[in-house]
This record gives structure tokens, sequence and C-alpha cells, in this order.
């Protein structure tokens, strides 16, 4: 769970959206959108990358970064994981072979929900 206000003022800053997120992630942003839907779009990225990596077991630690969890559109619209590097490395050692994340908002709360499947 996230509030808005709180992610806000990361938000703000180009330089932690590029640290946050990788290209596609903001190569997606909604275009010509509000920046209040714009921000409310990362925002649901970001909680969904956090849902992940505890998923994964470790958090953000033992060489997991933002840039390892990248959640896109899918052809139908949901959001779609890809893990690389650490992330990669802690879903092979706990024998996951899919994580699926759902995102949702209401008002000023944003919550994302991760599951892997193990192999």
């Amino acid at each position: 769970m996230l509030l808005r206000e709180r992610f806000h003022r990361l938000a703000q800053h180009p330089r932690y959206r590029a640290l946050l997120f990788t290209e596609d992630e903001l190569g997606q942003a909604p275009a010509g959108a509000s920046p209040q839907r714009v921000e409310e779009y990362l925002a649901g990225r970001f909680a969904a990358k956090e849902a992940v990596a505890k998923v994964l077991g470790t958090g953000f630690l033992r060489g997991i970064v933002w840039h390892d969890i990248e959640v896109l559109r899918d052809r139908l619209g949901g959001p779609s994981v890809t893990l690389r590097k650490g992330a990669r490395r802690a879903a092979e050692e706990n024998r996951l072979s899919d994580i699926s994340v759902s995102i949702t908002h209401q008002g000023p709360v944003v919550v994302s929900v991760a599951a892997g499947l193990s192999s």
C-alpha cells in the first residue's frame, strides 16, 4: 500500500524517476495525460515493484535494485513483470518461475499485490 501524497515528492524529480523506473516504464506512462494521472501510473508501478521485491523474499536487499524489476502493460493492458539481474537470481534461488501482479488505485491510496509460482 502506498499513499500517493508520500510518493508525490519522488515523482516530481527526474533523477528519482530515472533511478526507480526503466525507460520502457516511463515510456508507457499515459501520453498527454494530466500530471496527476502520470503520477498515479508511476505510483502503481512503484507499489508493484515493492510487492514483487517482497515475493522474492529479500525486498530491495542482496543486490536487487529498482531497475531489476520492470512492470509494463501487457497486450491486454494489465501489468506484466520482467525480472533482471539480482531480481532474477533471487527468483531462481527461491524457485519462482512466474510472478503475477495486480495494481489498484482508490483515491489517495495505491495497492499492489504480487504472487509467485514456485516450480
